[in-house]
């Protein structure tokens, strides 16, 4: 029995397929499937990606706001930015309430990041 393992790449960082499932009876799993499968690792590469660079640009963020001696946490900002997310979330048919706290974590963690950023000036 063969299975199919997302391995991570360990030149360029990024999911490979390795193979595929090859089982009997109702545990086989459709080649389609396995396709599908890997689609969405590529997928979470990317969001993966596109986090780690998100969390760069904050970083210089919260280098300035240290700088310049401004708060770590702009609510007002936050909340405008929650609502455009939640209203562009519904364009794409996707949860608002889902997509908000996704965000609202993520802005949580820029800000103890801020925070550091300050402590360590």
């Amino acid at each position: 029995m063969l299975s199919s393992i997302a391995r991570a790449n360990n030149r360029t960082g990024r999911l490979r397929s390795t193979g595929t499932t090859e089982m009997t009876g109702k545990d086989s799993i459709p080649r389609e499937l396995i396709e599908i499968r890997n689609r969405i690792d590529e997928i979470d590469q990317n969001i993966i990606e596109l986090l780690h660079e998100r969390f760069k640009v904050t970083h210089e963020v919260g280098l300035l706001k240290a700088e310049r001696e401004m708060s770590s946490q702009d609510a007002q900002r936050e909340e405008q930015k929650l609502e455009a997310l939640g209203a562009l979330s519904e364009s794409h048919k996707l949860e608002p309430t889902l997509v908000r706290e996704l965000f609202r974590r993520i802005m949580e963690e820029v800000v103890r990041n801020h925070e550091r950023i300050k402590m360590e000036s």
